[in-house]
């Protein structure tokens, strides 16, 4: 069944995240001693802090698409450099980035390369925090990636026209498992109406009557045919009881 819960966006800033919800939005200050520069402080804190904001906002089930800002993404671009001096490169970035963790994601264009890395610890506990209100996250992206996608995001954040736009943002998602996440949850029922699905039980009813042919044919082929069960049975030794009948010959007087 195909879940009918609205889309939302949670722009996640240094020191605050803002949800984005049909056209209204609410914002959730991230005092110093839950995150600071980008990194979780006190883990339990973060997550009573996502509770009691949807909670107090009433924030209804949504699908929401995280969105970091480049506030907390580390970035890094490459430009006319062969494969073999890039990964190079690529390595020497990311062992400078702070994190103890990681999600990142590359984008290679013709005559670009563009690494962004964001803290996985900060963005695992704020999608638990979500899911364990009946907000499911649905993907991960960098506010740098969307740009080169929608350069006016770069004068304004709009999240009226990113909502306009989700399905598009897809392949820039940092976390593989939210993709796996979505579309186990998005799965729909083929329609009956549907030829193509229409098709595939037919064909798979004519190879199950195939096969039902087969095996009967199969064992008609191994039972003996009625005359052969009947030579086989006069062929078999018969036993004969001992006769009770008096002997014919006589003793003598």
């Amino acid at each position: 069944m195909e879940n009918k819960k609205q889309n939302a966006i949670l722009y996640i800033e240094k020191t605050q995240g803002i949800l984005y919800v049909g056209k209204e939005s609410f914002t959730i200050r991230f005092p110093k001693d839950v995150i600071s520069n980008g990194e979780v402080i006190d883990k339990g804190k973060l997550q009573l802090l996502f509770t009691n904001f949807i909670t107090e906002n009433k924030i209804p089930p949504v699908h929401v698409l995280l969105i970091l800002s480049p506030e907390i993404i580390f970035e890094k671009k490459l430009s006319d450099m062969p494969l073999a001096i890039q990964h190079i490169e690529i390595e020497k970035f990311l062992d400078l980035v702070p994190f103890d963790s990681i999600l990142t994601r590359t984008f290679r264009l013709p005559k670009k390369t563009t690494i962004l890395v964001a803290n996985k610890e900060l963005c695992e506990v704020i999608t638990d925090s979500l899911k364990a209100e009946s907000c499911i996250p649905t993907g991960i992206v960098a506010l740098n990636s969307l740009e080169e996608k929608l350069p006016s995001l770069k004068e304004k954040f709009d999240a009226q026209l990113i909502l306009k736009k989700l399905d598009t943002f897809k392949s820039y998602n940092l976390d593989i498992r939210l993709e796996h996440q979505e579309k186990i949850l998005s799965y729909k029922v083929p329609s009956l109406k549907n030829p193509q699905f229409i098709a595939l039980i037919s064909v798979f009813v004519l190879l199950f009557v195939i096969l039902c042919t087969q095996v009967y044919i199969q064992l008609m082929s191994n039972k003996p045919a009625p005359t052969q069960a009947k030579q086989l049975e006069q062929l078999a030794p018969t036993t004969t009881s001992p006769s009770t009948e008096p002997s014919a010959s006589g003793s003598g007087q």
